[in-house]
């Protein structure tokens, strides 16, 4: 925001007209404006807000309203700063104004816009409208009042940005041109020969090195002098003009004048003249003489030499095309710089006419104009033309003034001829606009009455659209929180959906109708009358009996019917069925559930007919997709109920046997501490402990601390493999590195004890004989003698292989079920669906929706075989897959070969556009590295196209046996429309995207313009195009 204060300047003063009526909206206070105010604002293009001196509206025009913040709550009697904010840091000037401490008060360049609407600029004066203004448009003896006067400027300010942007590219041109005139300068100054560079006059502009040597002049004192001060015997620059030598195809070649140093001494120098003509007034032609030393033969010919080395060193370097062409225009010589600008070998040009390169149109005016400097057309090698600017000069014997050769050096001014027609484009556009603005502003005031009618029917129209939306929304909302009310009960479900149809969209009846197995009625499964607030049913509809109608029901995405009596869709139906009931007009939309259609939600009106509004149609389809979410519903949680009841059958088995296998343990561990307890009385029942030891399952066994096994009982030896106790003590001798698959669990196992004095439950992979592989779990303690030294280690072992198998199938098969359930739905979704949650469905206030769908894949699908089409289609999608995981975003699913994913859900997300915007252009560069490693053939290349639409939409987990994680609402709706009405190759999004990734600077877009999209009218549509390079 620009704020400006200026010098004092003249007002007209305006004052508004007070009535008896009080005026509340501005349709009635554009009604009773005063006429002179409203011919004096009009002819001006200015709106008006009249303020008292407690800053609250006293009055205001009508189409106020775009300038200010919340218009539709703008009220006589509000405060001013609740609709102008900016004005909140200017009390200070505004009390000064209406005071009369000063004249007025001035902002310039304000803003307003939103995401959905062009921007808007304007300008803010404010005047004092008090007792003193000397006019008869205020009454008399009122209190001090402030008039604010507000101008759309949108127009000028976008003209003063392009303004600006043409004037940054003319600067570039010109730096250019300044940089190679300084690489010329830089050649001029190495020459060995003497240059100075005049005006027509005579006076030096320029001077080289080798000038200020020989004349022994310091160059800033040749600058301003005139070159006949330093030719003495005559006046060169009269000679060269009364002698025409210097004219349009003329110069001055070798001739020999008496110069005079700065020392005074004299010496003779030839000098060679040339004219640079001007086509720019401005530009004053200019004379350039190259002058040489005159002594003997051989030091001439060393200068000719050295002149002709410098002449290359000059062709070689500079960026312009030095040619010299007979006079017939045939090439003699083509400096090398005709690689670079036409793309030629000096060798292609040398013998070939000039005018064969030149532009048909341009042959003609360059050899018959008398102007040495011309624009004209050259070709380049690649058939391009580009524009450039030649000076020619003819080389004449200066003996005979025969024409001996034409010398031509060529410019490309392609860029200046750009930026010159690009400026006239904008003067005309601005010429153009400047006319177009005074015509509207005389046209202003017959315009004026039309555009309040036609403002306040689309007001009113407007209105009505919005409170028939929010009540849709508020009614789709409390379905959305009231589904767990039902608990998957169908019947209650439907019955609410119906209900809350009829009684939102203000009809009679609702129904819900759902197709037989046999697909070939419909039944009405629940109909609601809603004058007599009752449920009830109707007779089933075959579909051989009105197949007009079903075959519209299975093409369309919504049925909406004005009058069912001349719609051809329901002309066989309203005889028998609809007119009998005074059904008049049709709102039908399909139910889908996985793709296919399972019924119809039908809202039937009865009285006049009816126009069904956009936003209804849009209802009704969502009112289908909830009945289609309903079923999934109520069929999952049957589903849900019998997993369950498995889940506890399995959970009961594996308590039973872990119960029994923890009773045997603890049974063990009171065995071996009653041992303990009673070892002297073991010792004297030494024959019944043996017996016990031998038959009993468990392994018992003593070992010493260096790993040998003192003792062993005959149940250890059949659970290593070994045939008896003595077998096994006598083959295994080192327990830590013979028993354990790991040496070290035998270093956990004495540390173990150590610390703890005993060990339970210590579990270890053993080898048993013939290299298997089992599970054993170990409860042993350390024996000590009277010194505290360990005697042995003693124990039992068991064996818990199986045990551990059934563990691990029960960890594996949890692990695949869980994996399952990340491959069908998200991993939050999943873990809801883990905690049993009944209902699983969110609103996501703005998320971003791509459709991508492979072009002309029908017709591929019928030249290829059925397994080289799904290990296309497989090798495709897992492409896209994978950029998605990349991305972060979350596929949705393929609908044949129609690809879904959604940025913003179910992890909300601010980058959701930018991110759904990478994907794309990585789907678009992976399909074209996918073509060049196909190796299935095809007529042509693989194409996709791609629509995406941001905005809010309804996510759930739909479905039972194979249930899926979808979205609903109409953003899907506009995404899919974006996709099918896009055009290959290309990627199209609409307004709401582009909103939201136009101010990031990272990409490049094309406007497609208006396009009619079905069930959405006209659309302003986009096409993301690339990434901005950085």
């Amino acid at each position: 925001m620009n704020r400006t204060k200026s010098d004092v300047h003249h007002h007209a003063w305006v004052r508004g007209y007070q009535g008896s009526e009080k005026l509340v909206y501005g349709s009635n206070v554009a009604s009773a404006m005063n006429p002179f105010l409203k011919k004096f604002c009009a002819g001006r293009g200015l709106e008006y807000l009249k303020v008292d001196e407690h800053w609250r509206i006293q009055d205001f025009s009508h189409d106020v309203q775009k300038f200010v913040i919340a218009p539709e709550t703008l009220a006589v009697g509000k405060d001013i700063y609740e609709f102008l904010p900016e004005l909140s840091d200017w009390k200070d000037s505004l009390s000064a104004v209406l005071s009369g401490q000063t004249d007025h008060f001035q902002l310039s360049k304000i803003h307003r816009g939103s995401k959905n609407q062009p921007p808007v600029y304007f300008d803010l004066w404010a005047i004092a409208n008090d007792n003193a203004a000397p006019t008869d448009l205020s009454t008399p003896n009122q209190p001090h009042q402030l008039m604010i006067f507000l101008e759309d400027t949108t127009a000028s300010f976008i003209l003063e940005q392009k303004l600006a942007k043409q004037d940054k590219q003319v600067n570039f041109l010109l730096n250019k041109i300044q940089t190679d005139h300084l690489s010329i300068d830089q050649i001029i100054d190495w020459l060995g020969f003497p240059l100075f560079i005049t005006d027509d006059s005579g006076d030096i502009l320029k001077a080289n090195y080798a000038a200020e040597k020989i004349l022994k002049y310091h160059r800033n004192e040749l600058i301003a002098i005139n070159i006949n001060e330093i030719i003495t015997d005559f006046n060169i620059l009269s000679y060269i003009k009364n002698n025409h030598l210097v004219a349009e195809d003329d110069c001055l070649k070798y001739v020999e004048t008496l110069c005079k140093q700065k020392t005074g001494e004299e010496i003779y120098l030839a000098f060679s003249a040339v004219l640079i003509h001007s086509e720019i007034p401005e530009i004053k032609s200019t004379y350039i003489y190259l002058g040489r030393e005159v002594g003997n033969s051989k030091q001439m010919e060393l200068a000719i030499r050295q002149n002709e080395a410098y002449y290359r060193l000059i062709t070689e370097n500079t960026n312009d095309l030095i040619s010299r062409q007979t006079p017939e225009g045939i090439y003699l010589f083509v400096s090398d710089s005709c690689r670079s600008l036409l793309g030629y070998e000096p060798e292609e040009m040398i013998g070939c006419l000039a005018d064969e390169f030149f532009h048909p149109e341009d042959k003609v005016p360059i050899f018959n104009s008398n102007n040495p400097l011309v624009r004209h057309r050259i070709r380049r090698q690649d058939g391009a033309y580009i524009w450039v600017e030649t000076n020619r000069r003819l080389v004449r014997n200066p003996q005979n003034s025969k024409e001996l050769e034409i010398l031509a050096i060529s410019r490309d001014i392609s860029e200046y001829i750009s930026a010159e027609a690009k400026l006239q484009e904008l003067n005309e556009t601005l010429e153009t606009k400047v006319a177009e603005r005074t015509a509207a502003l005389e046209e202003v005031n017959i315009q004026f009455l039309e555009e309040i009618v036609e403002r306040n029917r689309v007001e009113k129209t407007l209105r009505s659209s919005e409170q028939r939306l929010r009540r849709q929304s508020n009614a789709l909302l409390e379905l959305t929180k009231h589904r767990t009310r039902t608990g998957g009960d169908l019947h209650l479900a439907i019955q609410e959906i119906s209900e809350v149809a009829a009684r939102t969209l203000e009809v009679e009846r609702a129904s819900v109708w759902l197709y037989n197995e046999k697909k070939s009625a419909i039944v009405c499964f629940d109909l609601y009358e809603q004058s007599s607030d009752r449920h009830g049913s109707e007779m089933p509809i075959s579909v051989s009996d009105y197949p007009q109608y079903f075959q519209a029901l299975t093409a369309e995405r919504i049925l909406a019917i004005s009058h069912v009596e001349t719609d051809p869709r329901a002309q066989e139906l309203a005889a028998n069925y609809l007119v009998p009931l005074g059904i008049v007009s049709l709102l039908d939309a399909p139910i889908r559930l996985a793709g296919k259609i399972v019924g119809v939600i039908c809202i039937e009106h009865t009285g006049s007919p009816r126009q069904w509004a956009l936003e209804e149609e849009n209802f009704a389809a969502s009112l289908a997709d909830f009945v289609a979410l309903a079923m999934e519903e109520s069929e999952r949680k049957r589903a849900e109920a019998e997993l369950q009841k498995a889940n506890e059958e399995l959970e009961m088995r594996v308590e039973e046997r872990t119960a029994a296998l923890q009773a045997s343990n603890h049974q063990l561990r009171i065995e071996i501490q009653e041992r303990q307890q009673a070892t002297e009385a073991l010792r004297v029942a030494e024959a019944k402990y043996r017996s016990i030891f031998e038959n009993v399952t468990e392994g018992i066994f003593q070992t010493s601390p260096d790993g040998r096994f003192l003792s062993a009982n005959p149940a250890l030896a059949r659970i290593l493999g070994y045939g008896t106790p003595e077998d096994l003590m006598q083959r295994v001798t080192d327990i830590r590195n013979q028993l354990y698959i790991d040496p070290k669990r035998r270093d956990d196992f004495i540390h173990a004890i150590a610390n703890s004095g005993a060990v339970s439950d210590f579990e270890s992979l053993a080898y048993s004989t013939g290299g298997n592989v089992i599970w054993i779990s170990e409860n042993a303690r350390a024996v000590y003698d009277e010194h505290g030294q360990i005697l042995y280690y003693e124990g039992t072992v068991q064996d818990i292989t199986t045990r551990k198998i059934v563990a691990e199938a029960l960890r594996y098969q949890r692990e695949e079920s869980e994996q399952l359930l990340l491959n069908i739905l998200p991993k939050p979704i999943a873990e809801r669906l883990k905690l049993n949650e009944s209902v699983i469905a969110d609103s996501f206030p703005e998320v971003t929706v791509m459709f991508a769908d492979i072009v002309g894949f029908t017709q591929l699908s019928a030249q290829i075989s059925a397994k080289q089409l799904v290990e296309l289609l497989n090798k495709i999608f897992s492409l896209f897959d994978q950029l998605a995981d990349k991305h972060g975003l979350e596929k949705i699913k393929t609908i044949g070969d129609a690809y879904m994913v959604v940025g913003g859900l179910p992890t909300p997300r601010q980058d959701h556009a930018e991110a759904i915007a990478e994907m794309a252009l990585d789907m678009q560069a992976a399909v074209v590295q996918f073509n060049h490693e196909l190796n299935i053939p095809c007529p042509e290349p693989l194409r996709i196209r791609i629509g995406i639409n941001s905005g809010p939409v309804v996510a759930g987990v739909i479905g039972l046996k194979k249930f899926i994680y979808d979205l609903w609402g109409d953003t899907v709706n506009t995404a899919s429309r974006m996709e099918s009405q896009g055009i290959p190759g290309c990627i199209q999004i609409t307004t709401s995207t582009y909103q939201l990734l136009k101010n990031q600077d990272k990409y490049h877009f094309e406007q497609r313009g208006q396009i009619e999209v079905k069930g959405k009218g006209l659309m302003t549509t986009y096409m993301l195009t690339a990434k901005t390079s950085i």
